[in-house]
């Protein structure tokens, strides 16, 4: 257990105080650490922050209350993520360089974005409370403001949308403490997929989708592909040859509304073995980018009257990927 102090002396005397508790040790030993040194105190064993329990454990390894090496050390940034007091010490934070910061974050959020995507990957829904929580408090250290009103709005939704909306926070939160923000959607908008090929066959609209879905909350990402299929039916309305597609885009569209997973998008596309990936009609991230896949299918078709297939191929792709961002800029 680590909790955070800072140096404090009287006549000579220095010591820490374990806050909220009041617990205090001297630290007294040479060399000892200045006046306002904040030290991470590591007391390994005790079982919990409780008068009780640190007086079970001082009699046990420490009985003249003399705190010395290596039950502490200097504080760094990462210890705010693991200290049972951390929140009396966000000051710490506050003072840090821009650097310093910087490095935090990456480092810890790159760290709490891992544990997410593994969680969702495996299905692991009941970590979502305790990895929250975690969110929480990264967002603290990082000063992000609005954290506390989405986190608290992310308690009541489903442990599946909570990890993916977890997800896409933290990594938002990196990205503010590490660079300047950036408009990912314009640059996704610069970049429509631009192959000949059918979309199912299309690794670059494989990407494109995994790209505007790793940006987008789930919420988000769904009207996206609402707006999409709604777009596609309409354009293809009357033209025999793409109501089999257009149903089928529908039906994977109403999978995705109710499916309990999100495990085709937690890694990057090109650490994906087998392309077109396998079906898994519970992963909301598969049935998503099958319903505008099979949007794509059908608007090709409908603009073969007027094209070669190769257009068609590409010019459905564009302009499906298109909407999908105008639908997102209003979200």
């Amino acid at each position: 257990m680590l909790f955070l102090a800072t140096v404090a002396a009287d006549f000579g005397i220095h010591e820490v105080q374990l806050a909220p508790i009041g617990y205090r040790f001297a630290v007294n030993t040479r060399p000892r650490p200045a006046k306002g040194t904040r030290l991470a105190i590591v007391l390994p064993g005790l079982t919990a922050p409780t008068r009780e329990a640190l007086d079970a454990w001082r009699a046990a390894h420490l009985p003249t209350g003399e705190l010395v090496r290596p039950y502490y050390r200097e504080a760094a940034l990462a210890d705010l993520m693991i200290a049972v007091n951390h929140e009396l010490h966000l000051d710490l934070a506050r003072a840090a360089s821009t650097d310093e910061l910087a490095a935090f974050a990456l480092d810890r959020g790159g760290a709490l974005l891992a544990e997410l995507r593994g969680k969702l990957a495996s299905g692991e829904l009941e970590a979502a409370p305790a990895l929250a929580a975690r969110a929480a408090r990264f967002a603290a250290i990082c000063g992000i403001a609005d954290a506390p009103a989405l986190l608290a709005e992310l308690a009541l939704a489903h442990p599946v949308e909570q990890l993916h909306a977890l997800e896409h926070a933290v990594a938002r939160w990196v990205q503010l403490t590490t660079e300047p923000p950036a408009d990912e959607l314009a640059a996704l908008g610069k970049a429509l997929p631009d192959d000949r090929v059918s979309a199912g066959a299309s690794r670059a609209w494989f990407r494109w989708w995994w790209r505007l879905a790793y940006r987008a909350p789930r919420a988000d990402l769904r009207e996206a592909v609402t707006a999409v299929v709604e777009l596609a039916r309409r354009e293809c309305a009357g033209a025999a040859i793409a109501g089999a597609a257009i149903a089928e885009a529908e039906r994977m569209l109403d999978r995705m509304r109710a499916a309990d997973a999100a495990r085709l998008w937690a890694e990057p596309p090109d650490t994906v073995q087998a392309f077109p990936p396998a079906r898994d009609d519970d992963d909301a991230h598969y049935c998503a980018y099958t319903a505008v896949t099979h949007a794509a299918h059908a608007l090709a078709a409908t603009l073969r009257a007027d094209r070669d297939a190769d257009d068609a191929n590409r010019d459905a792709m564009r302009i499906l990927a298109a909407r999908a961002i105008e639908t997102l800029r209003h979200a």
